[in-house]
């Protein structure tokens, strides 16, 4: 995972010095994460939040070629967790799960329009998410003895794994002083090689070269 980020790094940077500097746009962005991957991998965990950068460059005179790079973090809920017991009189139990984050990579089209005040827009990416979920813990004991209790990982839980997805946001930037804006976004990212997406809401700080 490192090295695809430090490859896309890499690519960012030598973009940012063969490109012209009146066509670029750096941008920071956070905000709500909503999970709805209610039958993959972070099914056990809640609706995040995330915060991340990009980067713009104009390829005509309403279209950015856009990449972006952002973190994101999920509060484990357990509401998918099925366990089976022995049935064992006196016997307790105990589930508790770490948070989970996402990492996110991707590239995309921002088709802009030409109003000037409130400039609305509409953008198609497609990229990775490498998901780290949480580890979920079952403790067992007998009566009273909790210090005697013996632990166990949940199965779908403490695994990494890499997803392709597709994308398509829509939003508007608003200039507020000189090369600044301010902006929001609201997209649909679809896992397309498993069930489920993410539905980011993010603020952005946007300023051009």
């Amino acid at each position: 995972m490192k090295r695809i980020f430090l490859f896309i790094l890499i690519i960012i940077f030598y973009s940012c010095n063969s490109f012209s500097q009146t066509n670029l746009q750096f941008e920071i962005f956070g905000g709500k994460y909503y999970n709805f991957l209610d039958q993959g991998i972070l099914n056990n965990w809640g609706d995040g939040w995330a915060i991340g950068g990009g980067l713009g460059y104009r390829i005509l005179p309403h279209s950015d070629l856009i990449f972006n790079l952002s973190y994101s973090q999920y509060p484990y809920t357990g509401n998918n967790v099925f366990l089976t017991l022995p049935a064992v009189v006196g016997l307790e139990y105990n589930v508790s799960g770490e948070p989970s984050n996402v990492c996110e990579a991707s590239i995309g089209i921002k088709f802009n329009s030409s109003i000037k005040f409130i400039n609305p827009f509409i953008s198609i990416n497609t990229g990775l998410y490498f998901i780290n979920s949480g580890n979920i813990i079952i403790s067992e004991w007998l009566g009273t003895n909790r210090q005697n209790a013996s632990f166990d990982k949940y199965y779908d839980s403490g695994i990494s794994r890499t997803y392709l997805f597709a994308g398509i946001g829509i939003g508007f930037m608003v200039p507020v002083y000189s090369n600044f804006g301010i902006g929001l976004e609201g997209r649909f990212n679809a896992l397309l090689n498993s069930k489920g997406s993410l539905l980011p809401l993010t603020a952005s700080i946007q300023y051009s070269l």
